[in-house]
């Protein structure tokens, strides 16, 4: 508005600002009110520069699901996706992913997922739905979030297989073994819950008109049958062989590891070829890293352990985790830069070894899990006739490849049949497991050496028999064990060996502070004096601390 020198033309320019009904034509822009302290706080409440507000302005916006949650809706849709679940009564879960794999080459069965496929899955949905937020942070978030959710959800676990019912998964077949050894085939499906399979081809035109399929005998005229006519000469071991190999490709926890043993080029590694092509998801075992924290990251999903290279000492901590292996007890497992998970084994472990192991453990527990194999064959490695790669021989042909399956399946009958046990073991298979055991517990070779045995009517001194035996491994340089743990090895050994038990006395007679005698025992041994004595006719008392003559003790 130009400078107004008198009222006249104030007066004047403010009736032309005016319209004909008295309204100003151009009006001031009312500025906006001003809010309390309080709006303003509740207004810039859960937001900072940079970021966007964790409070969304409507209710539409508040109520509407994150983008992990659209993703757990949308994997629990699908009905070739899994979560691990449940595994046991104690209510572990196994924070596994899994997806029906239903490829003819591989098998139908439901297959692992690494944390990489289930990321890829998150991620790749992301891009489809929500591309602006296709972040790998965001598709970890999503796959922990449907974790979370289902992971106690039996609908969206893989259905938990009844123990009883022992299927066989094969390339287009489930072979369910009943009790009686009758072998029964079944197309594949989901419910079975079947989480690896077998790389073998299987003839349907073989199978009888009620479903069930007979294992043909081996040819001896087959690169296979040679194999063991060569290697497995004696048949009582080759029996052992096959219910082993049998046993590694049912789902049973039969908790048997198997040493394959013997001096060398004598067939090991051919079966161990085998094996590995039977499993696919197999992994090597480092008993010398069994104690490291990541040593077993690589254990979901596989069904077979290999230790081929075995140290001659392991140590305790190894031997806890061979056995919870073995007994398929749920293990903590961890990959670098990974949370801790907990896995139920699902292999069978074999080693095989040109000298046995020296185990510390030599307890039932262990000892009672682990059984012998000897390769008692010979095939020189500069011979004319040595084939290399012998085991593709076996491998690359279906029909050989056909062979094997049958004599598995003939071996795993069998153990049906025996109520899932092995048959008893053969005297070639006992004499070197006693061999190995002479050689690797000197303990045991010390009871052996001396002849220790229980006596109903003599005894001994407790302080000379261990005197003696302390004396024995320092001349053999062997480090004696403590005086409660020898006494408690002779326990075992004796009910073991003959199915009684060790007493022990304390001698009486003397005022009450008198220097006490030895306590004696019901066992003899070579090189200690023993004293008639008839324990048949000593009562079995429970004594009170204060008596001068201690009755009799049983461990």
């Amino acid at each position: 508005m130009p400078f107004l020198s008198n009222d006249v033309d104030r007066v004047k320019a403010l009736a032309e600002a005016k319209d004909g009904h008295g309204n100003l034509k151009n009006p001031p822009v009312q500025p906006a009110p001003i809010a309390s302290i309080a709006d303003q706080r509740a207004k810039g409440k859960g937001t900072s520069k940079g970021k966007e507000p964790l409070v969304a302005p409507d209710v539409e916006e508040r109520i509407k699901p994150t983008p992990e949650l659209c993703y757990a809706d949308y994997f629990a849709g699908r009905d070739d996706l899994r979560v691990g679940g449940v595994i046991d009564r104690q209510g572990t879960v196994e924070r596994k992913f899994y997806e029906w794999n239903n490829d003819p080459r591989s098998g139908q069965f439901w297959k692992i997922m690494n944390d990489d496929r289930a990321r890829n899955t998150a991620v790749t949905w992301l891009k489809r739905n929500v591309p602006n937020k296709g972040r790998s942070s965001l598709g970890q978030s999503c796959v922990e979030t449907t974790m979370d959710l289902y992971c106690f959800d039996s609908e969206q676990s893989i259905s938990q297989r009844d123990h009883k019912d022992v299927v066989m998964p094969l390339l287009g077949a489930y072979l369910h073994i009943k009790a009686d050894g009758t072998i029964v085939a079944h197309k594949p499906t989901k419910e079975a819950g079947m989480t690896h399979c077998v790389p073998a081809k299987f003839d349907w035109s073989r199978v009888g008109a009620d479903g069930i399929y007979t294992p043909r005998s081996v040819d001896l005229n087959s690169a296979f049958g040679k194999y063991l006519d060569l290697f497995m000469a004696d048949l009582e071991v080759r029996q052992l062989l096959q219910e082993a190999v049998g046993s590694s490709l049912l789902p049973t926890a039969f908790e048997k590891g198997f040493m394959l043993t013997g001096g060398g080029s004598n067939g090991k590694s051919t079966l161990l070829h085998l094996l590995r092509t039977l499993h696919p998801r197999n992994f090597a075992l480092s008993l010398d890293k069994l104690d490291s924290e990541f040593s077993m990251g690589n254990l979901p999903g596989m069904t077979l352990a290999l230790s081929t290279e075995s140290a001659p000492f392991i140590g305790i901590k190894a031997e806890q985790r061979i056995k919870a292996l073995i007994s398929r007890d749920p293990i903590a497992v961890r990959e670098p830069f990974k949370p801790e998970i907990t896995v139920v084994p699902r292999c069978s472990v074999w080693f095989a070894c040109n000298k046995p192991i020296r185990f510390v453990d030599r307890t039932y527990g262990l000892t009672s899990k682990i059984v012998t194999i000897p390769f008692l064959g010979f095939k020189s490695r500069t011979s004319d006739s040595v084939i290399l790669d012998y085991h593709r021989t076996i491998t690359d042909s279906e029909t050989e490849m056909s062979q094997l399956l049958d004599w598995a399946l003939e071996g795993a009958a069998r153990l049906r049949r025996q109520g899932n046990r092995f048959s008893e073991l053969p005297e070639a298979a006992k004499a070197v497991s006693e061999s190995h055991r002479l050689e690797t517990d000197p303990l045991y070779a010390y009871f052996m050496e001396v002849d220790l045995r229980i006596e109903t009517h003599a005894e001994s001194s407790k302080a000379e028999i261990y005197a003696d035996y302390v004396s024995s491994m320092h001349t053999s340089e062997n480090r004696p064990v403590c005086n409660s743990e020898f006494w408690k090895a002779v326990g075992d050994h004796v009910m073991k060996a003959e199915g009684v038990k060790l007493r022990e006395r304390q001698p009486g007679g003397g005022a009450r502070h008198a220097k006490r005698l030895s306590r004696m025992v019901n066992v003899s041994i070579h090189g200690v004096k023993s004293d008639p004595f008839d324990w048949d006719k000593t009562a079995l008392r429970h004594s009170a601390p204060e008596r001068l003559d201690p009755p009799d003790i049983v461990f």
